[in-house]
């Protein structure tokens, strides 16, 4: 009876050993496949350098521009985190997002190199508009010049409520012209150069993306084709990364661009009313809307904020998209957007600048 007890025991400790095999193999099965996808992505994954194949989950291999880059030795403008550092005059004074922020080779340093003027910026986020033209600096010394520059996916988003605070409101143009003294600034050329740092979390990051393209998850990115590859350096050049931003003008309601049209000429209004500044708009136009030509399969229209803004002749809009346009079918030069990112090279913030100097040119603004 004991040695049944014992033999059953040592049955069931043998089948459990086998079950328990089973499922290690089970494991096993399951795993190393697994193992062995994100060894995959891991190794093949270089650090992401630009922001589409970063949200997008793209390879550098695939998008990051071979063209190097022209950058500033030294930063020709400068900029301010907050209303208590502005104190003293500056030429030019911009508020503007992530289009105004470069440090590196942002379209301030070109404007400074071309004009011998001082340049102050501040980012939207980091400056209320009211409070900064009602600021004891911009009433002492105001700027000969106030830009205020807005990525174009965001223009609907864009609200002014200066009236609100008291201050006066006017739309004649300074009269007067600014003087030009060109002053040549040091600069490098710098190719980025890619990492492959083995990083975990950029291969699982990349291997995420792809699940959810490949199941169909709403794309924050758009990998679409061109009809040449002519337009960038990258490896993928007949290919062209569009953020889903982009398409956001799509579904604003026809009500909120006049308002966002009365809300630009009532901050025009309010800039000028000095009698001393003039204001400038600038819409950085988005890379689906400089390519839109050569873009195929585009999933949604590809539309103009400037378009849907409507009448905009008494606005003071520099022409961004004009010169940035020109370029590209004219120049034969790649990569005025960079190819993994959203922002302009270091072509497209030179263009820029070109697109602010010829405008108040021809608007008999500057003095050569």
């Amino acid at each position: 009876m004991e040695y049944e007890y014992s033999e059953r025991i040592f049955i069931l400790s043998i089948l459990n050993i086998m079950n328990n095999r089973n499922y290690f193999k089970l494991f096993l099965i399951g795993f190393i496949p697994l193992w062995g996808i994100i060894t995959l992505f891991v190794f093949t994954t270089p650090c992401f350098i630009g922001d589409l194949t970063r949200i997008g989950g793209y390879s550098e291999q695939a998008f990051a521009p071979k063209q190097p880059q022209i950058r500033f030795q030294k930063p020709a403008f400068t900029k301010i985190f907050n209303l208590r550092e502005y104190k003293a005059y500056h030429d030019v004074l911009v508020v503007g997002d992530s289009f105004s922020q470069n440090k590196a080779y942002g379209w301030q340093n070109y404007i400074a190199e071309k004009s011998g003027w001082s340049i102050l910026t501040f980012h939207k986020s980091d400056v209320n508009i009211p409070d900064l033209l009602n600021s004891e600096a911009f009433q002492k010394h105001p700027p000969k010049i106030f830009i205020y520059e807005i990525a174009e996916h965001g223009l609907h988003d864009f609200r002014f409520k200066g009236a609100e605070h008291g201050g006066k409101s006017g739309s004649k143009r300074p009269d007067g012209a600014i003087q030009l003294n060109p002053v040549p600034k040091e600069k490098v050329v710098k190719k980025e150069a890619l990492s492959f740092d083995m990083d975990i979390s950029h291969g699982i990051h990349r291997l995420q993306k792809s699940i959810k393209k490949a199941t169909g998850s709403r794309q924050k990115v758009f990998r679409l084709p061109l009809s040449n590859g002519r337009f960038f350096s990258n490896e993928s050049s007949d290919e062209i990364l569009i953020y889903y931003g982009d398409f956001s003008k799509n579904d604003i309601n026809p009500d909120q661009w006049i308002s966002v049209n009365s809300d630009l000429h009532k901050l025009q209004n309010r800039v000028q009313a000095n009698g001393q500044t003039l204001f400038l708009l600038m819409i950085a136009a988005d890379k689906s809307s400089i390519y839109k030509p050569y873009i195929q399969n585009s999933p949604k229209p590809i539309l103009s904020a400037l378009k849907l803004l409507g009448d905009v002749n008494s606005l003071n809009v520099l022409p961004i998209h004009e010169f940035l346009s020109q370029k590209i079918r004219t120049a034969g030069e790649m990569d005025i957007f960079l190819p993994n990112d959203t922002h302009w090279s270091n072509i497209g913030h030179s263009t820029a600048a070109n697109a602010v100097i010829e405008y108040l040119r021809r608007t008999k603004n500057i003095v050569f």
